[in-house]
């Protein structure tokens, strides 16, 4: 009788407290995680906490059937616990234990595969899984593959990324194996997604007027319209200003503060640099009004306005316009020429390099500088396919494409 009491109470407890832990691990998944095929350590440790309140609901079921035998039949104990009850409480106790065993170790990976028990990556599967990323962009760029936009949320999955990476200092330039976790298969996905049309970024309004300029292939510089070069007492700012363009759907300051800076950075040195934006943009129009350009705001958002350009958009305005009329107009040949390097040339800007920026606005001057050229020699306007050509190759050193369309236009001069 005190056998089976022993056994009563203990499975009751330990029922309770396995379903305790089951409702505390399952409220730490979030909906990604549990619909994506990655398998995490609070799924295991989920599974092996059912798993034991399963095992204590039949122990302390077969102690209550045991209770009510004896009474009815007055049973002995021994007669009624067979080996099966023995073997019961071993199965619990080894889940108990392989559970708070897993509770109290680092992530590791189950096979060699990489399939995670943790969402936290050590530095060096960090660097490792940030010098893929890199090596995917750089592959893009010479199949021509046009990559998507991260969104927020795989934005956020990238930063968590780069900041475990930090920590270590050694960046392999070889192709190996790393731990996939719920953050490393959301971006390893979105690097590999394909921008669906070039034409759904296209900036909204193809006349719409600016008042400043970033220039992005080169090194950033903003200048406004009457030509003056804005100039930033801070670093950052410019940084700041040229994220703001390429992120307009997404211009958060907690969004903006974790591509830019590597450790978190406090709320003064933020505003600062805000601060010193606004102060150069509003120096650099003189007396214009200049309140809308970035607004201040009392939330999470950080709004630019549309009276802040890029050459980027410009040139994708202009290249609507060449698609629709098939002329190539004086405003298409200044921004040829304006295409002084490759994008973001001379910057140590991460973000623009792994989120795919980059490897975007080469797409794109590639796309437009082809077309350009290729419409030049059916009309047979040398001068603007030698200025396409040479924009492209500056943009995009060595492209075999507009290497071919400067070759068959000298072939050509040289024929006349």
């Amino acid at each position: 009788m005190k056998r089976s009491s022993l056994v009563a109470v203990g499975s009751c407890v330990l029922l309770l407290l396995s379903v305790r832990a089951l409702i505390k691990e399952m409220s730490k998944l979030t909906y990604s995680e549990v619909t994506n095929a990655v398998i995490i350590d609070i799924e295991f440790r989920s599974f092996s906490l059912a798993l034991v309140m399963l095992v204590s609901c039949i122990l302390f079921s077969d102690c209550i059937r045991f209770f009510r035998q004896q009474r009815l039949h007055r049973c002995t104990e021994e007669k009624s616990f067979t080996p099966l009850h023995s073997m019961l409480g071993w199965i619990s106790g080894l889940l108990v234990v392989n559970t708070l065993g897993w509770s109290s170790q680092p992530a590791q990976s189950v096979s060699s595969r990489g399939v995670a028990l943790d969402d936290a990556l050590s530095p060096m599967a960090g660097t490792a899984v940030v010098a893929h990323i890199i090596r995917r962009r750089r592959e893009q760029i010479e199949n021509r593959f046009t990559p998507d936009v991260l969104t927020r949320e795989e934005s956020e999955a990238l930063a968590r990324i780069v900041e475990t990476s930090h920590n270590d200092s050694r960046i392999s330039s070889v192709e190996g194996e790393y731990i996939v976790t719920p953050d490393v298969h959301t971006v390893i996905t979105a690097v590999d997604r394909e921008l669906q049309s070039s034409t759904q970024n296209c900036p909204a309004g193809i006349d719409s007027p600016w008042l400043v300029e970033v220039k992005l292939f080169g090194y950033p510089m903003v200048v406004a319209v009457d030509g003056t070069v804005v100039e930033f007492r801070k670093k950052r700012a410019l940084e700041l200003l040229t994220w703001l363009t390429l992120n307009r759907d997404r211009a958060r300051r907690s969004t903006a503060r974790t591509a830019l800076w590597d450790l978190d950075v406090t709320d003064s040195s933020f505003s600062t640099v805000v601060s010193d934006l606004r102060r150069a943009l509003r120096e650099a129009v003189g007396n214009r009004d200049v309140a809308e350009f970035l607004p201040t705001t009392y939330s999470d958002e950080l709004p630019l306005s549309h009276m802040v350009t890029t050459d980027a958009d410009r040139l994708q305005r202009a290249y609507v316009r060449l698609k629709e009329t098939h002329v190539i107009d004086d405003e298409m040949r200044l921004l040829l020429r304006g295409m002084r390097d490759i994008p973001l040339a001379g910057t140590s800007y991460s973000w623009a390099d792994l989120d795919g920026t980059t490897t975007r606005l080469v797409m794109s001057a590639l796309a437009v500088t082809v077309d350009v050229a290729r419409i030049g020699i059916e009309i047979g306007n040398i001068d603007d396919v030698m200025v396409a050509t040479a924009a492209g190759l500056r943009v995009f050193p060595g492209c075999e494409e507009l290497l071919d369309l400067q070759k068959l236009c000298l072939d050509r001069v040289s024929r006349s």
